[in-house]
């Protein structure tokens, strides 16, 4: 955290400074013995700067209008920095420190501080002071035990001769481990808390809890011939807290979810922002069917009153689709993550819905989809956003700098993508978050909406987030399945028209199988038949391609009779019905093949790679092993020599 403030850090210096000056003095040591002595003083002074930065005391607290925040932040600056001088002094058995000197500078720069925070602060932030205060008794019963048994092992299983010794130690232990859970709303009933909230509370209660421990075994245990077994146990008991809570937490939280289960992924944040610009530059001015043909209440009522904070989006919408055409009592504003605020309203009721709260958080995406789809007239407009990957890449970089900020959104894509996605994990991650906060791609996020049956309208990067303009177009899928792991099934036409799922190593993110023509729309196809600028495609997606890695299950096709060794490419139905009428019909007498004729002639666009086909299959027609075998060796040549890729 840096420093804002430089008079900050120079004043609260000077605190400490005299603070342990005065103190040293009141026990009459002379100035010869501060300076020959100092090593008590260099380690005080360390611990408070590292306590008092690690805490921000030298940030810009009169941007905090809350004088119970600031208080916080001195107080657990000043618990942190006494268990952190405790643990050294203690750890040091050959150093020595007088405790009342140690004691009394901490105290008294406390005292300091606070009257210096209050009348720099004070005179200008509300000092109204509310705590509210939970309590659960099954959740404080599950601690206590905890604790006592802790206390029963060490003193009657391990080690009993040192009950006597530790007794004073073990009466301050039990006040100081409820007062420092309650304040911190350790007992609040575990069903209706957040899981990193009240993680975070656990951990500041333990933080508390061994700085505390760790500063009575200093100033009642400093000879070493005693035992540190209360500090010990405020250790093990705290790290206990912390799991036992998290088990507490997964089996009384629930498991649904449609989240996308798949096991590889990379913490590699895609390059979208082209696609948005493209689908927005293509885009048209939108109005419903059967649409009134003025009715400008709702496009006064966005902009004068529900997206008056919000112009830009406003202005994205009206510039998106024809508000006048729309109906207000056929419309729906809000900003919520609760699926119950759609499943409330009648189907097929309404024109336009508007949900300012971004998907991330909806813990079950395509259930959220399913029922906006359904109370959706047919061509209505769903208006939502989303924070996809390469913003949520863009808002580390903003905060933090570049290689902490790379190092903190590996974590965040670990934990909020590959956990939510993995199924060992899965249970444990939406246990934990609620399903908030999910980090999703934009591919995900459009084939999930093409899944759900709407199609895309407009994109627009704002604030940080992607607004989507979608409208319903049709049903949701029935009876699909979407690809989700590693090794995924593509449905592909084979010989005689009959559908044959074709095995890959999945290279794109979920749902994408959901978006060709959306792409083909989007940017057409490049050199060699691929989709142009295919952003569905991920990082890792394309060193697979590159090295042929994902074309290996398709051997499973081949010895399941499916594939022959070298034939026309397997085809989706899309992709297949670019081709002409006459060329599709004459496919389907043919067996498709791992190796296309593609690779023998190389041809770069549509045509030319239905004339290479052409030309195949004329010539297997005539003499099918000496073609294949002739197209083998020649695409082993271009593929292992020259190189040759298909996209």
């Amino acid at each position: 955290m840096p420093i804002k403030k430089l008079h900050t850090f120079f004043i609260l210096f000077l605190i400490h400074l005299v603070s342990f000056i005065a103190v040293s003095l009141y026990k009459d040591f002379s100035l010869s013995y501060l300076l020959s002595n100092n090593l008590e003083f260099v380690l005080y002074m360390t611990t408070s700067f590292f306590s008092s930065f690690l805490l921000g005391k030298f940030s810009q607290l009169k941007e905090i209008s809350d004088f119970t925040q600031i208080f916080k932040r001195y107080f657990n600056a000043f618990i942190l920095n006494t268990g952190i001088l405790s643990i050294i002094f203690i750890s040091i058995s050959s150093f020595a420190p007088s405790r009342i000197l140690i004691a009394g500078t901490l105290f008294l720069s406390f005292i300091l501080e606070l009257i210096f925070i209050y009348f720099n602060y004070t005179l200008k932030i509300n000092r109204e002071v509310r705590i509210k205060f939970r309590f659960s008794l099954s959740t404080f019963t599950y601690f206590l035990v905890l604790l006592l048994s802790l206390i029963f092992y060490v003193y009657y299983y391990f080690r009993p001769d040192l009950f006597a010794k530790d007794l004073l130690l073990i009466i301050i232990l039990l006040p100081v481990w409820f007062f420092t859970s309650f304040f911190v709303h350790q007992y609040s009933p575990l069903q209706k808390v957040k899981y990193w909230d009240y993680f975070y509370s656990l951990f500041k209660s333990a933080i508390i809890f061994i700085s505390l421990m760790a500063f009575a075994t200093f100033m009642l245990k400093y000879d070493y011939n005693f035992s540190l077994m209360p500090f010990i146990i405020s250790i093990v008991y705290s790290i206990g807290s912390l799991t036992l809570f998290s088990v507490l937490f997964i089996i009384q939280t629930p498991e649904t979810t449609d989240a996308v289960k798949t096991k590889l992924l990379r913490a590699t944040p895609e390059i979208e922002t082209e696609v948005v610009e493209k689908i927005e530059s293509k885009s048209e001015k939108y109005s419903i069917p059967n649409g009134n043909p003025f009715n400008p209440y709702l496009q006064e009522q966005l902009g004068s009153i529900y997206l008056r904070h919000y112009l830009p989006v406003f202005k994205f919408i009206e510039e998106s689709i024809e508000l006048t055409s729309f109906d207000i009592r056929r419309a729906v504003m809000i900003r919520s993550a609760d699926t119950y605020n759609v499943e409330v309203l009648p189907n097929n009721s309404y024109e336009f819905y508007l949900n300012l709260h971004e998907i991330n958080d909806m813990r079950r995406i395509n259930h959220y989809l399913i029922e906006i789809n359904k109370r959706l007239v047919n061509g209505g407009v769903f208006v939502g956003r989303i924070e996809p990957l390469n913003l949520r890449f863009r808002r580390y970089k903003n905060k933090y700098p570049y290689y902490l900020a790379r190092f903190f959104y590996f974590f965040d894509f670990l934990w909020n993508r590959a956990f939510a996605k993995i199924p060992f994990f899965q249970k444990v991650y939406f246990a934990f978050s609620k399903g908030k906060n999910r980090a999703i791609s934009l591919a995900e996020c459009l084939g999930r909406l093409h899944y759900c049956g709407f199609s895309i309208i407009n994109l627009r990067e704002i604030n940080n987030f992607i607004y989507f303009i979608a409208k319903k177009g049709d049903n949701p899928k029935k009876g699909e399945s979407p690809s989700y792991g590693p090794l995924i099934k593509l449905k592909r036409t084979g010989k005689e028209g009959r559908k044959i799922n074709v095995y890959k190593m999945r290279t794109m993110h979920p749902y994408s199988e959901y978006l060709q023509k959306f792409v083909f729309d989007l940017g057409n196809l490049k050199a060699g038949g691929k989709f142009q600028d295919d952003f569905r495609i991920t990082g890792w997606g394309k060193v697979m391609r590159k090295l042929w890695l994902d074309e290996f299950p398709m051997f499973i096709n081949f010895f399941k009779g499916e594939l022959k060794l070298v034939g026309v490419r397997p085809l989706s139905d899309h992709y297949l019905s670019l081709y002409s009428q006459q060329l599709r019909e004459r496919r389907k007498k043919f067996k498709p093949g791992l190796v296309p004729p593609f690779y023998v002639d190389l041809p770069q666009s549509l045509e030319e790679i239905m004339a290479s086909e052409e030309k195949y299959l004329d010539s297997y027609e005539k003499n099918p092993i000496l073609t294949d075998i002739k197209y083998f060796f020649l695409a082993a040549n271009n593929i292992l020599i020259k190189k040759a890729r298909s996209g």
